[in-house]
């Protein structure tokens, strides 16, 4: 695919503040000097400052798990060397290549639009709500996770388009 850029990876770099430094650069060019737009509306992420950067930014480059001791969660390597892949996918949410679903978010009257770049293993989760909000992105490591998401998609599609298939 012509629009997915490069991976990231932390090898080259001198140490770990650089390549946040770096992958931060690619967050703000994609997301505070101009925004990408999703159905026509510009796309939101958690502004809270954490060590001088927003939290939406935070977010991309950890997972789930949380150390109690620290207070943070875990960065992953796999996280951060996909920064520069969530832009291109929102604006290119009607490439055939991505999976897109909506689903009901964990709060009340949110929506959640699932943009599964399945072939990389790669999803973008944005939020509605009275605007658009970048969630999180994450590669899917886990087949357990993976086999979650397209059965999400197959149940989406089997209610809202004629029989054609699945993946």
């Amino acid at each position: 695919m012509n629009w997915l850029p490069e991976l990231t990876p932390f090898i080259g770099y001198n140490n770990w503040n650089e390549y946040v430094d770096f992958l931060y650069d690619i967050f703000k060019r994609d997301f505070i000097d101009d925004r990408p737009l999703y159905l026509g509306k510009p796309v939101f992420f958690d502004k809270k400052q954490r060590d001088g950067k927003p939290e939406g930014f935070w977010h991309l480059l950890t997972d789930g798990s949380y150390d109690y001791c620290t207070g943070q969660r875990d960065t992953s390597l796999l996280r951060c060397e996909r920064v520069g892949w969530i832009r291109p996918i929102i604006e290119n949410n009607q490439d055939a290549e991505i999976l897109f679903w909506r689903g009901p978010g964990k709060r009340n009257k949110e929506i959640r639009h699932y943009l599964f770049l399945h072939n990389y293993d790669y999803v973008v989760i944005l939020i509605e709500r009275k605007g658009i909000i970048l969630a999180t992105a994450f590669y899917v490591n886990y087949g357990h996770t993976k086999r979650k998401l397209l059965k999400a998609y197959n149940k989406y599609k089997s209610k809202t388009a004629p029989a054609t298939g699945t993946v």
